[in-house]
């Protein structure tokens, strides 16, 4: 009776001790290993705590966590202490590995502090020779008043490859022109917290420039496919699917834009501001043509041409190309309706004004010898440009 009374108190000693998620003997073998802890930090200094898990084929598991061997991937975002414990030391991503035995897991660690600002260094950079590089710096500045150089680890990209391209911030010359260049932190993401910076890069010999720019139709916006070339040496280029185009290596002269349907335009570089990049915005007008004895209905708006007449400038202003028969008197009569505005003519140079706003006309009868005639149709360099439709009709006298 006392041996079994012996024997009843210890077993139930033993089920009152209790013991592991899994007994550390036992017929299973464990198969994997699991990282369970907070694995998203905000803040510099901020603490966490990483626990593994040893997985058995039934379901069940023990804590390892005292164990393993922590392996830090990036170890200026963030330690591990033996025991699984973390400290937040920097910003970005890193793996940690966790490893027993021939068994390891492990997880990605995200430091995502909110960023503030970004600062780029240098913005412009002149290279000379194919094959040149400029290193580019990206600092971010956080919410928490910190600061750092991200440039490793932003993402870079360059809107004109074929002129300079861009890895890891290093900018290498790869063609004649001007490209930009933008490096973006972090790298994949959004809303907010997603920042940027350019550059601009130009890429042209010593004593010569990069003209870039855009071309477009005043009524539509960018114009592509117009041939841009340098008369001088006769480089070309043909603008973008948005209007921008870049030609490197040149010296002052004339360039001509040229596109089917369009009036021809015409820039002396020389008129530019700029040594080494020369910026231009190009308009470029629809040809607009009437046989003499029609009439038709057209209309100028803010942002059109502006066209030199001698002297005087007709801007916002419509070119219009009578073709005329024979020699004789051209007539011509102008009329218009809006109440703000005061139209001028010019035909052969010479200046045929309205005397009031509309709904008002004017008129000119013009000596000419056959063919094409130009006329003008605009305000006298009017800084408050309006929309304005007007008809014109045409004559032989």
């Amino acid at each position: 009776m006392r041996r079994r009374f012996t024997v009843l108190m210890l077993i139930a000693a033993l089920t009152a001790c209790g013991g592991p998620t899994k007994p550390t003997q036992g017929l299973s073998t464990p198969n994997s290993l699991s990282i369970t802890g907070n694995q998203s930090f905000t803040t510099i200094g901020q603490s966490g705590q990483l626990t593994v898990f040893q997985n058995y084929p039934d379901g069940t598991r023990q804590d390892v966590t005292s164990l393993v061997t922590f392996a830090v991937q990036n170890p200026s975002v963030i330690t591990v202490a033996p025991g699984g414990a973390v400290k937040v030391v920097g910003y970005g991503s890193t793996t940690v590995t966790a490893a027993l035995q021939s068994m390891s897991a492990s997880v990605t660690i995200q430091v995502n502090l909110t960023v503030t600002g970004l600062t780029l260094s240098p913005t412009i950079v002149n290279l000379t020779a194919l094959g040149q590089t400029s290193q580019l710096t990206l600092t971010a500045a956080f919410a928490d008043g910190s600061t750092k150089d991200v440039t490793a680890e932003a993402a870079w990209m360059s809107d004109a490859s074929q002129i300079a391209s861009v890895v890891g911030g290093l900018a290498t010359a790869t063609g004649l022109g001007q490209a930009t260049v933008m490096g973006r932190y972090p790298a994949f993401a959004a809303g907010t917290n997603a920042r940027s910076k350019s550059a601009s890069i130009v890429v042209t010999p010593p004593g010569t420039f990069v003209l870039s720019g855009r071309t477009r139709d005043p009524g539509s916006g960018e114009l592509e496919g117009v041939t841009i070339t340098h008369q001088a040496s006769g480089q070309t280029t043909t603008s973008s699917s948005f209007g921008t185009f870049t030609l490197g290596g040149l010296t002052d002269g004339l360039v001509t834009f040229d596109r089917p349907i369009y009036e021809r335009a015409v820039v002396d570089t020389s008129t530019l501001e700029g040594t080494t990049l020369k910026t231009v915005d190009v308009p470029m007008q629809p040809i607009s043509r009437i046989n003499a004895g029609e009439s038709a209905t057209r209309s100028i708006a803010p942002h059109d041409m502006d066209y030199e007449i001698g002297a005087a400038h007709c801007y916002p202003c419509l070119m219009i190309h009578v073709m005329t028969p024979s020699s004789g008197t051209l007539h011509l009569n102008v009329n218009w309706t809006d109440t703000q505005s005061m139209l001028h003519v010019w035909v052969n140079g010479v200046d045929y004004p309205g005397e009031k706003a509309g709904p008002a006309s004017v008129s000119a009868d013009v000596p000419v010898a056959g063919g094409d005639v130009l006329v003008y149709v605009g305000q006298a360099m009017n800084t408050n440009a309006r929309y304005v439709t007007f008809t014109i009709a045409s004559s032989m006298r």
